[in-house]
Protein backbone atom coordinates (compact mmCIF):
# COMPACT_ATOMS: atom_id res chain seq x y z
CA UNK A 1 0.00 0.00 0.00
CA UNK A 2 3.31 2.37 0.29
CA UNK A 3 3.74 4.32 -3.45
CA UNK A 4 5.50 7.15 -4.21
CA UNK A 5 3.20 9.73 -4.92
CA UNK A 6 0.57 6.90 -5.66
CA UNK A 7 -1.76 7.77 -3.61
CA UNK A 8 -4.49 10.19 -3.28
CA UNK A 9 -5.59 11.18 0.22
CA UNK A 10 -4.23 14.82 1.18
CA UNK A 11 -2.91 16.00 4.39
CA UNK A 12 -5.91 17.97 6.39
CA UNK A 13 -3.83 20.50 8.40
CA UNK A 14 -0.90 20.67 5.68
CA UNK A 15 -2.41 20.28 2.06
CA UNK A 16 -0.14 18.09 0.92
CA UNK A 17 -1.67 15.72 -1.59
CA UNK A 18 -1.03 12.51 -3.66
CA UNK A 19 -0.77 10.04 -0.54
CA UNK A 20 -1.88 6.62 0.55
CA UNK A 21 -3.50 6.06 3.31
CA UNK A 22 -0.18 4.35 4.88
CA UNK A 23 1.94 7.50 3.77
CA UNK A 24 -0.48 9.33 5.13
CA UNK A 25 -0.57 7.64 8.64
CA UNK A 26 3.65 8.17 8.78
CA UNK A 27 3.36 11.67 7.60
CA UNK A 28 0.75 13.36 10.31
CA UNK A 29 2.43 12.30 13.34
CA UNK A 30 5.85 13.06 11.60
CA UNK A 31 5.30 16.50 10.35
CA UNK A 32 2.50 17.57 13.01
CA UNK A 33 3.27 16.72 16.42
CA UNK A 34 2.77 19.80 17.90
CA UNK A 35 0.10 21.44 16.05
CA UNK A 36 -3.91 21.37 17.52
CA UNK A 37 -6.32 18.91 16.18
CA UNK A 38 -8.26 21.19 13.51
CA UNK A 39 -9.00 18.23 10.79
CA UNK A 40 -13.29 18.43 11.03
CA UNK A 41 -13.14 15.79 8.52
CA UNK A 42 -11.05 12.26 7.67
CA UNK A 43 -9.78 12.04 4.10
CA UNK A 44 -9.24 8.47 3.94
CA UNK A 45 -13.40 7.46 5.14
CA UNK A 46 -14.90 10.72 5.69
CA UNK A 47 -15.21 10.48 9.78
CA UNK A 48 -15.86 13.64 11.49
CA UNK A 49 -13.09 14.72 14.31
CA UNK A 50 -13.27 17.51 16.54
CA UNK A 51 -10.48 19.02 18.82
CA UNK A 52 -12.95 19.24 21.20
CA UNK A 53 -14.42 15.94 20.54
CA UNK A 54 -13.97 12.33 21.95
CA UNK A 55 -11.68 11.22 19.27
CA UNK A 56 -9.21 13.70 17.69
CA UNK A 57 -8.16 13.17 13.82
CA UNK A 58 -4.85 12.00 14.77
CA UNK A 59 -6.13 9.11 17.44
CA UNK A 60 -8.59 8.09 15.04
CA UNK A 61 -6.04 8.35 11.90
CA UNK A 62 -3.66 5.90 14.44
CA UNK A 63 -6.16 3.70 15.27
CA UNK A 64 -8.21 3.01 12.38
CA UNK A 65 -5.92 3.44 9.10
CA UNK A 66 -2.62 2.80 8.21
CA UNK A 67 -0.82 -0.98 8.44
CA UNK A 68 -2.96 -3.42 10.40
CA UNK A 69 0.17 -3.92 12.58
CA UNK A 70 0.05 -0.31 13.84
CA UNK A 71 -3.26 -0.12 14.54
CA UNK A 72 -4.55 -0.03 18.33
CA UNK A 73 -5.85 -3.33 19.64
CA UNK A 74 -9.63 -3.37 21.13
CA UNK A 75 -10.31 -2.45 24.10
CA UNK A 76 -10.01 -5.55 26.41
CA UNK A 77 -12.68 -6.06 29.62
CA UNK A 78 -9.49 -5.46 31.77
CA UNK A 79 -6.60 -3.11 30.61
CA UNK A 80 -3.92 -3.05 32.86
CA UNK A 81 -1.40 -0.23 32.22
CA UNK A 82 2.75 0.95 33.34
CA UNK A 83 4.57 3.93 33.41
CA UNK A 84 8.40 3.40 33.35
CA UNK A 85 10.35 6.21 35.07
CA UNK A 86 14.05 5.85 33.61
CA UNK A 87 16.77 8.11 35.74
CA UNK A 88 19.83 8.58 33.80
CA UNK A 89 22.88 8.71 35.14
CA UNK A 90 23.53 12.28 35.27
CA UNK A 91 20.21 12.22 37.44
CA UNK A 92 17.56 13.95 34.54
CA UNK A 93 14.59 11.68 33.89
CA UNK A 94 13.36 10.13 30.60
CA UNK A 95 10.28 11.81 28.84
CA UNK A 96 8.29 11.60 25.94
CA UNK A 97 6.22 13.63 23.37
CA UNK A 98 2.50 13.00 23.69
CA UNK A 99 1.59 14.60 19.80
CA UNK A 100 -0.36 18.07 20.21
CA UNK A 101 -3.25 16.20 18.08
CA UNK A 102 -3.38 13.19 20.63
CA UNK A 103 -3.82 15.62 23.95
CA UNK A 104 -6.26 18.00 22.50
CA UNK A 105 -4.39 20.46 20.87
CA UNK A 106 -1.36 21.18 23.14
CA UNK A 107 1.66 18.83 22.81
CA UNK A 108 2.63 17.60 26.14
CA UNK A 109 5.40 15.37 27.76
CA UNK A 110 4.84 12.45 29.96
CA UNK A 111 7.07 9.33 31.38
CA UNK A 112 6.92 6.45 29.02
CA UNK A 113 4.02 4.35 29.51
CA UNK A 114 1.79 1.80 27.69
CA UNK A 115 -0.84 -1.10 28.35
CA UNK A 116 0.29 -3.98 29.61
CA UNK A 117 -0.68 -7.09 27.26
CA UNK A 118 -2.30 -10.38 28.46
CA UNK A 119 0.13 -12.26 29.51
CA UNK A 120 3.41 -10.06 29.89
CA UNK A 121 4.56 -9.15 32.78
CA UNK A 122 4.95 -5.41 33.95
CA UNK A 123 9.40 -5.38 33.65
CA UNK A 124 8.74 -6.99 30.35
CA UNK A 125 6.02 -4.17 29.19
CA UNK A 126 8.47 -1.37 30.63
CA UNK A 127 11.41 -2.99 28.82
CA UNK A 128 9.29 -2.48 25.31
Amino acid sequence: RLGRGGGHFGCPTCGLQGMTEDELHLHHPLYHTCEPNDSPRCPVCGALSSPLGDLPFAVHLHNEHGPESEREPPPAPFAAFAWAVCRRRDGRFLLVNEPAGISRGAPRYWLPAGRVDAGESLPADARR
